[in-house]
């Protein structure tokens, strides 16, 4: 069982999906795949991640805002919020992967 697999559990749909790429299309299909493969935005990402939950929650309420969609940011929280930790830790999903290659399964962009 892969992290897309236990979301899609939660939600009571069933999925085949065992790739890392997976859990990028499943979590983040609205933002490209050359975004979240940057160096430098997950770098920031884990900046953030290390300032505490209040300044995450102040950026995505700040972008909720902006964006006009709270409504769906909130949908996104549950969701997120739903994943077991268990199953992160299992998969060793709880950062990316060093190597970009292992974000399509081991195959080159």
């Amino acid at each position: 069982m892969n992290l897309a697999t236990s979301s899609a559990a939660i939600k009571g749909r069933s999925t085949t999906s065992s790739s890392f790429s997976d859990l990028t299309d499943t979590f983040a299909p609205a933002l490209p795949r050359t975004e979240i493969a940057d160096p430098v935005f997950r770098q920031r990402c884990r900046k953030i991640h290390t300032l505490g939950p209040r300044i995450l929650g102040e950026l995505i309420a700040e972008l909720a805002a902006r964006t006009n969609a709270p409504g769906w940011v909130n949908s996104r929280l549950t969701e997120y919020a739903a994943i077991n930790p268990g199953v992160v830790e299992a998969l060793n999903c709880h950062d990316w992967p060093s190597d970009l290659a292992a974000l399509d399964g081991g195959k080159p962009s």
